[in-house]
């Protein structure tokens, strides 16, 4: 049901933003894509497990000010969903472990920025503001994890309704929190965890064929430090030391595009 409630409020929003298109130049698309999803988890300089596989962009709807140059603002929400393969450990035993990690989110990006229009170009700076919240089930343990980050970077283009474009910048989380919901695994308490905040990069290409048809390819990154640490028990009274360890997350995805 969480799932299905996502979807609905994200589609909520696109017959009203594509109905003001009639009345403000904007660049409004919305589509569909596959990303390689690759998430890697280290304790000191030893790998502890490795996520690895396909997820869908469900849907991928954009919009943006459409000017020559000057002043740009838009939105980018993304709906994503997929199961990939877990090769790791058990979290306290540490026996070797293969399972499937299942993978839901919604991920919501506000753009501020300014054009150029030098030649038959146009050259963007963005800023960028984001909340990523996912749900991730390794074989029924659920973990649930919520990230804010700025994103800076430069954008090019060629001028008009069809032409390739390209851009990258770097990506900063400011805020995190981790939900691993531990009383479900039967501790009597589930402190919330903070995983680190490190820079990563970005970059971004594609060819918009027509006015109406375009397809971009990506990659996308997360880095986490390790969290603080926390101690909780079970109900015999052993204690637990509970941490979410150094986190790297890499995807490399490829989106097409309607452009109403």
């Amino acid at each position: 049901m969480r799932k299905q409630y996502r979807l609905l409020c994200l589609l909520s929003f696109a017959p009203l933003l594509a109905l003001s298109a009639r009345a403000a130049a904007l660049d409004i698309a919305a589509g569909a894509g596959a990303e390689f999803f690759d998430w890697h988890e280290y304790s000191g300089g030893t790998q502890l497990l490795e996520e690895r596989g396909t997820r869908f962009n469900i849907l991928d709807f954009r919009l943006q000010s459409d000017k020559a140059r000057g002043a740009l603002w838009g939105y980018h929400g993304k709906l994503y969903a997929g199961n990939v393969t877990y090769n790791g450990q058990t979290q306290f035993t540490h026996l070797p472990a293969t399972t499937t990690t299942s993978y839901a989110g919604i991920n919501h990006e506000g753009l501020l920025g300014w054009r150029w229009h030098p030649a038959n170009l146009y050259l963007e700076f963005q800023a960028m503001l984001g909340g990523d919240s996912w749900e991730r089930d390794i074989n029924g343990q659920i973990e649930d994890y919520a990230v804010v980050y700025v994103r800076n970077g430069v954008n090019i283009s060629a001028a008009g309704e069809h032409g390739w474009y390209a851009g990258g910048g770097w990506k900063l989380p400011v805020y995190t929190h981790e939900n691993a919901h531990l009383t479900d695994s039967g501790y009597t308490s589930n402190p919330s965890l903070t995983p680190g905040k490190r820079m990563s990069a970005y970059v971004n290409a594609g060819y918009r064929f027509a006015r109406h048809w375009s397809v971009d390819g990506y990659y996308d990154s997360y880095r986490f430090s390790q969290s603080e640490t926390e101690v909780v028990s079970d109900a015999s009274g052993q204690r637990y030391v509970v941490v979410q360890p150094k986190s790297n997350m890499d995807t490399i995805g490829v989106n097409a595009h309607y452009h109403f």
